[in-house]
């Protein structure tokens, strides 16, 4: 069984109505051809090309939902998503496995929408973003969503999120050579990740699967670094105290470790480098085949074999290589 843990859709009817909405405040989100999103019949067609059984689904084009300011109309369009995805896979049985999406702006519709997807949708989990509208993910209030998670038994997906029109310095007006894209990303994932480590996520909800995306970002080419600038002391409270700064953080071992409780995936644009340091660092039962599909798949066959190969040339053995092509998705959703 070979299962892609982390790839995208887009419904045409959810994106119809989002882009009436979008339009009212001048904005859009959907930066790739919804045809390429859409169409799961070809989709379908390179996955049986090159053995793929089955494909995770999340929305596509993100950050969305949040985008519009209204949390009542962002509510109703995050109901849409999942609905319109619920039903676009019904045609597909056994192929297409779900994820929700929520609005993360008003964690109260938020909480209510993961309900229905986790109960009544019977989705696999909550594709979450590294910030939520500008707003760390290590808040307080999010962290309901994040024991619904772990006490149904769902994963989260990580995404990054940060807009091309955030810029980069201070006195351009956006991010220049999309610098937010290919550089921000990355980072913000990164940064998401190091928030909830320190906000202790870990250590109050241990059970809590949080799947992040592109081989991990930039944890593990600075692992090393995260390790030494994080130097800890143990205090008597049970607190650790970092050292260069003083601050304490509610955890129990060194940071590191926390760093190797997350999964990720092989999402990398065919980057051995990318996937041999995500096997490295976090370990063949925490690495997953993820494709970004359409988005590195391009909904056609140029990317795909060269991705399939770069897991083939980052990780030689091959008991290591069916848990991440399949094993390890099939125990998470077990």
């Amino acid at each position: 069984m070979k299962g892609d843990a982390f790839a995208h859709v887009m419904p045409r009817a959810f994106s119809g109505e989002f882009e009436k909405e979008a339009a009212k405040i001048g904005t859009t989100a959907l930066f790739w051809p919804i045809d390429d999103l859409a169409d799961l019949d070809r989709r379908v067609e390179v996955m049986d090309e090159f053995g793929i059984d089955q494909q995770v689904l999340a929305l596509g084009s993100v950050p969305i939902v949040d985008v519009i300011p209204d949390s009542t109309v962002a509510a109703r369009l995050a109901r849409l998503a999942n609905d319109s995805l619920a039903e676009m896979i019904a045609d597909y049985p056994g192929r297409f496995l779900p994820v929700g999406t929520i609005a993360m702006d008003d964690m109260e519709s938020g909480l209510t929408e993961a309900e229905h997807c986790l109960q009544d949708l019977g989705m696999l989990g909550i594709q979450i973003y590294s910030n939520a509208r500008g707003r760390a993910i290590d808040h307080p209030e999010f962290f309901p969503l994040y024991a619904m998670a772990a006490e149904a038994g769902k994963p989260l997906w990580l995404h990054p999120a940060r807009a091309l029109s955030r810029a980069d310095y201070v006195d351009e007006p956006s991010s220049y050579h999309s610098m937010a894209f290919v550089l921000g990303w990355p980072y913000e994932t990164t940064q998401a990740m190091t928030r909830l480590v320190f906000a202790g996520i870990f250590e109050q909800l241990p059970e809590l699967k949080i799947i992040v995306h592109h081989a991990g970002a930039m944890v593990p080419l600075l692992a090393r670094r995260i390790e030494t600038a994080y130097n800890q002391e143990h205090t008597a409270d049970h607190t650790y105290t970092i050292m260069t700064t003083g601050e304490k953080a509610p955890l129990q071992r060194p940071v590191i470790d926390y760093f190797r409780m997350f999964y990720t995936d092989t999402a990398s644009h065919g980057s051995v480098m990318a996937i041999r340091g995500a096997y490295e660092f976090f370990g063949p039962e925490h690495l997953l085949f993820g494709t970004d599909s359409p988005f590195d798949f391009q909904c056609g066959r140029e990317l795909t074999p060269i991705h399939l190969n770069a897991i083939a040339s980052a990780v030689a053995s091959p008991k290591d290589r069916e848990l991440i092509f399949g094993g390890n998705l099939q125990r998470l959703l077990a």
